[in-house]
């Protein structure tokens, strides 16, 4: 990865601002071009800018990606998330740039756990969906012009700096300021991946290219949303009355355990945070 001239596509938030932190203190060799989570990627002009920066990596952490809002918003998804990722493959099959994108958890109800990468797909959300196009563009220009990308399958990240209405900072919030827990549905597992392993797996794979491949990006344990509660009360070293409504959310999948054994094999990668220390962490610091 020496010398190499990286694009970071949504440098200004949660993912690349820490991606950015940890490029610029261990890797100062590198050229960075920063584009902030505003650039309408979706817009067609965007491929001649990106060709005008002549990146060697494009990383592309931009687009939208809170769940809910891909029900009430769906076409922002698909214009963001897919055309605007058929405007990067474009932009690369140009300038004979590589491509590192972030997906997420596409897989909807699996047939077996842990998930493996040929696990059958079935988008479970608008947002997943969005994103699984994203990744088949991807591999057609692999196929048809030889642009090589890394698609890493990101889990549920997590750390400091995340948005408010994602789970875990919810959960911290209510656990601080207030007298009780409450929430929709206590049994559904996720499997967590924090933040500065996520960051790690991402430099991770602008190392080695060898076509087109995809990646599971978790840490390889799932915990339900009562775990996780019970691991922000011991962190705070008090327990609060937790209460839910019971409600399943539509297309719910009720458990997202990863195989990580690719992306340890394959790019040297392990998760390092166990997530009971980086909740706790959150928990003290947040």
């Amino acid at each position: 990865m020496k010398n190499e001239r990286i694009l970071i596509l949504g440098a200004t938030g949660f993912i690349g601002k820490k991606l950015i932190s940890k490029l610029e203190n261990d890797h100062t060799d590198l050229g960075l071009i920063k584009w902030n989570s505003e650039s309408d990627i979706a817009d067609e002009k965007i491929v001649a800018a990106i060709v005008n920066e002549k990146p060697s990596i494009i990383l592309v952490a931009a687009g939208k990606s809170f769940v809910p809002d891909s029900w009430k918003q769906p076409l922002d998804f698909f214009r963001i998330n897919t055309v605007g990722t058929l405007n990067i493959a474009e932009a690369a099959r140009l300038c004979g740039a590589k491509i590192v994108f972030l997906s997420t958890f596409v897989y909807g109800e699996p047939y077996r756990l842990p998930i493996k990468e040929k696990n059958a797909v079935r988008p479970f959300n608008p947002y997943a969906s969005s994103k699984f196009l994203a990744e088949q563009t991807l591999k057609d220009y692999y196929r048809f012009f030889g642009v090589q990308s890394n698609v890493l399958r990101v889990f549920n990240v997590y750390g400091q700096g995340q948005r408010n209405d994602f789970l875990i900072p919810t959960l911290i919030e209510q656990y601080k300021t207030k007298a009780a827990i409450h929430v929709k549905d206590l049994k559904p597992k996720r499997d967590y991946i924090h933040i500065d392993d996520l960051v790690d797996a991402i430099i991770a794979s602008m190392k080695k290219f060898q076509g087109f491949e995809v990646y599971n990006a978790a840490s390889g344990n799932s915990y339900s949303v009562e775990e996780v509660i019970g691991f922000v009360c011991k962190a705070g070293g008090k327990m609060v009355p937790v209460s839910s409504d019971e409600q399943t959310r539509t297309n719910e999948v009720m458990d997202t355990k990863a195989d990580i054994s690719k992306i340890a094999s394959e790019l040297n990668w392990v998760p390092q945070i166990e997530f009971e220390a980086g909740i706790r962490e959150l928990v003290l610091t947040k």
